[in-house]
């Protein structure tokens, strides 16, 4: 359980307090968008921005996505 939570958290999905089947079909979908339909980890990373809550601005939305992710992670896109 700790390593799918640690998936998802790496990618920045919600993880803890997650049933296990929530956590997998998470990960499911990041594969298959990632693998079979070729969308850049980037954006995949951005996009849970939009699972926020509306009242954000967009800037507030990344930012808090940004906040979430492993320090290795930010760094790996920071460079890039």
């Amino acid at each position: 359980m700790w390593e799918l939570q640690d998936a998802c958290r790496t990618r920045g999905m919600r993880s803890l307090g997650m049933p296990e089947q929530r956590l997998k079909f998470q990960l499911s979908e990041w594969q298959d968008l990632h693998l079979n339909h070729k969308i850049p980890t980037s954006l995949l990373l951005l996009s849970r921005a939009l699972y926020l809550p509306e009242h954000l601005t967009a800037e507030d939305q990344l930012k808090a996505t940004i906040s979430v992710l492993p320090e290795s992670t930010v760094s790996t896109f920071a460079v890039m």
